[in-house]
């Protein structure tokens, strides 16, 4: 099995990250959708929701992990990211089982 790459800018990436947190309890409410569109254009996030809805869970994880590595985000940089992608998952009053255990995986990843 293959590692799955993409050409995304870091931009990119943020916006990929943010909806898949929004997805982590399989619902992407109106408060999560504005909280992403907050930090992204209406253009990028169709783009990106796009190829998210196209991608399987696995190839997600993959394009995520080997895109994190190829921009070698600096220690800044993965702060502002955690912080953000912690907002998006606790956007609708709670923390969902789910959305927990992403939250973990995400915060060894950066």
């Amino acid at each position: 099995m293959s590692t799955i790459f993409t050409n995304w800018n870091k931009k990119e990436l943020e916006a990929y990250m943010l909806i898949f947190c929004a997805d982590a309890d399989f619902v992407e409410t109106e408060e999560e959708q504005k909280i992403i569109l907050s930090h992204i254009d209406q253009t990028l996030y169709k783009k990106m929701i796009v190829e998210f809805n196209l991608d399987n869970d696995f190839e997600r994880m993959q394009k995520i992990m080997s895109t994190f590595t190829r921009l070698d985000l600096n220690g800044d940089d993965r702060q502002s990211l955690i912080q953000d992608l912690k907002a998006q998952l606790l956007s609708d009053g709670h923390l969902h089982p789910i959305a927990h255990n992403l939250e973990m995986l995400l915060k060894r990843l950066v």
